[in-house]
């Protein structure tokens, strides 16, 4: 029995908080959600890391969560973790902030799930042990 692979969203909308848990539950994840960035910064500066992504979400919670993204990519006890950034519509212009990294990734909405989906399957691949 492989160990179940699990991403933590950080999003302040409790509708998309459902969709995201519900959908990614299905996948077979699972799926950890807060609303505070500074909280998921802190949950991820434990051993063991409480996932193995992070999703910050621009939707609501604006320039905090992209501050948090960056503060996630750039610390020394993180900077491996796989991150997704998700640009809100209105974000756009906040997709250069972040570094080349494969495992860093800038998403604009809206993105179709079952992309979503494929693109957390890259970074959190299946465990083969």
């Amino acid at each position: 029995d492989r160990p179940q692979r699990a991403v933590m969203f950080v999003e302040a909308n409790t509708q998309m908080q459902n969709v995201f848990r519900q959908r990614f539950k299905t996948a077979g994840f699972r799926v950890l959600v807060t609303q505070d960035p500074q909280r998921a910064l802190t949950r991820f500066s434990e051993e063991p890391p409480p996932a193995q992504c992070v999703v910050f979400s621009t939707q609501d919670l604006g320039e905090k969560a992209v501050d948090a993204y960056q503060r996630f990519i750039t610390a020394d006890k993180t900077q491996r973790i796989p991150a997704v950034l998700l640009l809100g519509e209105q974000h756009g212009e906040w997709a250069a902030r972040s570094d080349d990294a494969e495992h860093h990734v800038v998403v604009p909405m809206p993105i179709k799930l079952g992309e979503f989906h494929e693109l957390l399957d890259r970074l959190v691949p299946h465990a083969t042990v």
